[in-house]
C-alpha cells in the first residue's frame, strides 16, 4: 500500500470538459472509416468504448498514448502519437 500511495502522489490529475466527447466521436468515426476528411484505413476498426475514452483523453490533452497492446495502432500518426511499451519492461515498475 505504501508503494501504491507513493506512485499515486506523483500522478497528475487532468480535468475534463464536454469537449472530450468531440474527440471521442472523431476517433470513432475515423476508426470506422466514416469521416471523409481522413484517409481511409485498410479496413474499419471498431474500438471498445473504454479504448475510445483513453484515446480521446490522450488526444484532447495532446499527450502521447502509452500502451502495451495493438488496439490503438491504427491511430498512430493520424490522430495521436502512440508509444508502445513492451509488457516485459513493466516488471521493473512493480
Amino acid at each position: 500500500m505504501k508503494r501504491l500511495s507513493d506512485i499515486l502522489k506523483d500522478l497528475i490529475v487532468l480535468s475534463i470538459d464536454d469537449n472530450l466527447t468531440v474527440e471521442y466521436a472523431d476517433i470513432d468515426s475515423f476508426s470506422r472509416n466514416m469521416d471523409p476528411s481522413y484517409p481511409k484505413l485498410k479496413s474499419p476498426f471498431r474500438m471498445g468504448k473504454n479504448d475510445l475514452w483513453i484515446a480521446a483523453t490522450a488526444r484532447f490533452f495532446n499527450l502521447p498514448l502509452l500502451t502495451t497492446d495493438g488496439d490503438f495502432q491504427h491511430l498512430d500518426n493520424h490522430l495521436l502519437t502512440l508509444r508502445h511499451i513492451p509488457k516485459s519492461s513493466l516488471t521493473a515498475l512493480i
